[in-house]
């Protein structure tokens, strides 16, 4: 498992945008690799008011078959829907999307999308074993991340996963925050934005009990 963040920039990869297969990451030993980026959100529906007057047949919500209510800190009386996307980063092709009411079954939507990702690349001819699956919003978390490497394991074989984590108290670990006391393994600058952003090798660091 690799957990960290992709940059864009030289020295560490090379892109490579069309051909066969669509899109890819050329690393520095002449392997390509595909990245997959994975996204689940949820997002509240505020509904509007509906007018209810005797010359009125009764009012109905088309939010009513895909939303519950729900409440995401923000305002009472919303209804929320939990979606999961999938995107071939270089291409921008949209692979999927699953989405269930309220809360939703994102977990078993994580386990849809890797099987998407593994069809993609059985329909390319392309090793599974060179997909990159970044994970992003509510897949920051290890219990998800924990049944998307339970299945690799049954399966023997899947795509490396990148996540943006979103627990930020695990870089107050006192490994983490020695490393961060010392100078970057590299520092990348965005051609167009000049945005700068540092890279920190941590090496393997046990994050939670086992």
């Amino acid at each position: 498992m690799l957990i960290g963040y992709v940059v864009s920039g030289e020295p560490t990869l090379r892109a490579f945008w069309f051909g066969t297969p669509p899109g890819g990451l050329w690393d520095r030993l002449g392997g390509l690799w595909l990245l997959m980026d994975v996204d689940g959100t949820k997002q509240a529906a505020r509904p509007r008011a509906l007018p209810a007057t005797p010359d009125l047949p009764p009012a109905h919500r088309r939010f009513d078959r895909v939303c519950t209510p729900g409440h995401l800190g923000r305002k009472r009386g919303e209804v929320v829907r939990t979606r999961t996307t999938i995107l071939q980063a270089h291409t921008h092709q949209f692979l999927g999307t699953f989405g269930n009411p309220g809360n939703g079954q994102y977990r078993q939507e994580l386990k849809q999308a890797r099987a998407v990702i593994a069809v993609y690349a059985h329909a390319l001819s392309f090793p599974l074993s060179h997909v990159v699956v970044r994970l992003d919003g509510l897949y920051g978390d290890a219990a998800p991340l924990t049944d998307l490497l339970g299945v690799q394991a049954a399966e023997e074989e899947g795509p490396a996963v990148v996540v943006r984590g979103k627990a930020y108290h695990l870089i107050e670990q006192p490994a983490i925050q020695h490393r961060l006391q010392h100078p970057p393994d590299q520092v990348t600058v965005h051609p167009e934005s000049g945005a700068s952003r540092v890279l920190y090798d941590c090496g393997s660091i046990q994050l939670a009990p086992v």
